[in-house]
């Protein structure tokens, strides 16, 4: 051997030989788009399954097009249609040729000949052990109808359409609307019923995951003498809209307002209750409202169409965009009504920007700030520091609660229309206050039986069979408040404690509670009836007591009760 030559075999050098640790990747810094961010997570908007994805879409396209119709004071008329797409139609509309199976097995629903024959057998039996109970007499169930077995890629595809006679949308502005997630008109402080106008993007969003089809938008406003037409999708990546077709076109009818149609993956067998219960509830809410429903499908005994009239003309005034409250601002806010006022100096600043700060008030609170602040000090010329001032001077100082005055509340009298025209109660209960109490029912004893003022309408003249329970209820609740410490019932206001008292005094027991009650019954009913009297055209005439002589020896009759009149039938 060599001097310097290796002893080790080749083979020993092949295994003595170390591999080199590899180098990570540098990771790279990625951002998501907001449009792609609510698609990965499309649960938080209400997107969670396919037979939710079908009730979001209508629920957000029936909002919107309640809030369109009421931002213009105009009585809104919204009609919504659900369509049943089958497959072969969905493959005609993207261009897609039917393909038949060639290997079965390779399908979820595959069902092997042992398998039918042990499901045939099953069905045989049950029908066997049905025949048997019914010449038996026994309640026989009806057989449920054996499932089709559907795969996993078996789809459902629906077209979603709503129109609406609300303001409509400008027409430059309506890809944007729809193509663009985080952009909308809802971002002013102001009543409306979504926020950030994320569902109807959210519907475009999941049209473009299930199906790959665009949405439709048709426009007019008033005044226009042309109809905007719309089609798009959106480009999820980059948040943009991917805009097909924008045009304006001649108008046909005068008609304003929009008409939205879009093609998802949906569920209407396992929602189709709860789509039907949501348009109820909105026309109880909404009773100056009229909705018209319908779902089409190939097989017309699935065909529904529901009318939801409406029953009165009376709106909620229309919710007024309204300023912040000093006390619920952070830093970024301060920053940014800087920026954006008009307003020259701090005094003007606080005065108009903020709700609940009056000229005196601002004045006060410049003083407070320091001596580096200053009435006419220029209000973009303030320092980091000086807001944060303000700032912390806000979150101190004692505000007056907002007014409210901006809230647009539907109202005692629609919410009582609404459940009288769709749910048909024998009692209905409606409260109209500032705030709810401690004790609710002392407020309703003040508003019944013993204070003139009526903050609680009981309505229905069924009401009065209802009376001995409540009685009974309310009076417990009242005999153990009564007996509270003295201390404990400071809390109540000072009518409140006089019914307590009463109650302790034996001023009002149960009997005298139960006639008030009765009384107050008595009295709503022939409000009930003034009012349905009103409505009909009909006007109160001065009523006479009439005397019927009764008839001799005993006789058996029904009485026949109403708040106008009594009617005796002698039998």
């Amino acid at each position: 051997m060599e001097i310097g030559e290796s002893s080790e075999s080749p083979e020993g050098k092949k295994k003595s030989k170390s591999k080199t640790p590899r180098k990570p990747k540098d990771s790279v810094l990625k951002q998501k788009s907001p449009a792609e961010f609510f698609a990965d997570n499309k649960n938080i908007a209400g997107f969670d399954n396919p037979g939710k994805c079908l009730y979001t879409t209508v629920r957000e396209l029936v909002e919107n097009a309640l809030d369109s119709a009421e931002s213009i004071s105009k009585l809104p008329i919204v009609e919504i249609t659900i369509e049943e797409i089958v497959r072969s139609k969905f493959n005609s509309m993207i261009g897609l040729a039917e393909h038949e199976r060639v290997d079965e097995e390779l399908y979820d629903d595959f069902e092997s000949a042992k398998a039918r024959e042990k499901r045939l057998a099953k069905e045989a039996r049950i029908q066997e052990i049905q025949a048997k109970n019914a010449n038996l007499g026994k309640k026989v169930k009806e057989p449920v109808a054996s499932k089709a077995m559907r795969g996993r890629g078996e789809t459902s595809y629906y077209r979603v359409t709503c129109k609406d006679n609300g303001k409509g949308m400008p027409h430059d502005d309506i890809p944007n609307m729809f193509g663009r997630v985080l952009s909308g008109t809802k971002y002013g402080l102001k009543q409306t019923r979504g926020k950030f106008g994320l569902g109807a993007k959210m519907a475009l969003i999941w049209s473009k995951m299930s199906t790959g089809l665009p949405i439709e938008i048709t426009s007019s406003m008033k005044g226009q003498n042309y109809t905007s037409f719309c089609r798009l999708d959106i480009d999820i990546h980059r948040n943009i809209p991917h805009i097909h077709v924008h045009e304006k076109q001649d108008k046909k009818e005068r008609w304003h307002g929009a008409e939205i149609q879009i093609v998802i993956e949906g569920n209407w067998t396992t929602y189709r209750s709860k789509i039907l219960h949501y348009m109820r509830q909105m026309a109880v809410i909404t009773p100056y409202a009229e909705f018209l429903f319908r779902f089409l499908s190939d097989a017309p005994d699935k065909n529904v169409t529901v009318k939801f009239a409406r029953r009165t003309d009376i709106m909620p005034p229309v919710p007024l965009e309204t300023k912040y409250h000093p006390s619920a601002v952070d830093l970024l806010l301060i920053k940014r009504l800087i920026a954006e006022t008009s307003k020259q100096n701090l005094l003007q600043f606080l005065q108009h920007e903020f709700v609940n700060i009056s000229k005196s008030h601002a004045e006060r609170l410049i003083g407070e700030m320091g001596p580096d602040f200053s009435h006419k000090m220029l209000v973009k010329s303030l320092t980091s520091q000086q807001i944060v001032r303000i700032h912390q001077l806000f979150r101190q100082a004692k505000f007056d609660d907002p007014s409210g005055d901006c809230l647009s509340p539907a109202g005692e009298y629609n919410l009582r229309l609404g459940i009288i025209k769709e749910l048909h109660p024998d009692m209905v209960a409606t409260y109209s206050g500032s705030g709810f109490a401690t004790c609710s029912v002392l407020k309703y004893l003040k508003a019944t039986p013993f204070l003139s003022k009526l903050e609680s309408v009981l309505v229905e003249k069924m009401l009065s069979k209802y009376i001995p329970n409540v009685t009974g209820a309310i009076y417990d609740v009242l005999k153990e408040m009564s007996h509270l410490h003295a201390s404990k019932r400071k809390r109540y206001a000072n009518e409140d404690a006089e019914v307590l008292n009463k109650v302790s005094n034996h001023i009002i027991t149960r009997e005298t509670l139960g006639e008030k009650l009765a009384q107050h019954v008595e009295q709503v009913d022939y409000e009930m009836a003034l009012e349905y009297a009103t409505q009909s055209g009909v006007n109160e005439e001065p009523r006479e007591n009439i005397y019927i002589q009764t008839l001799e020896g005993e006789s058996k009759f029904v009485d026949f009760q109403s708040p106008v009149f009594v009617f005796r039938l002698f039998q």
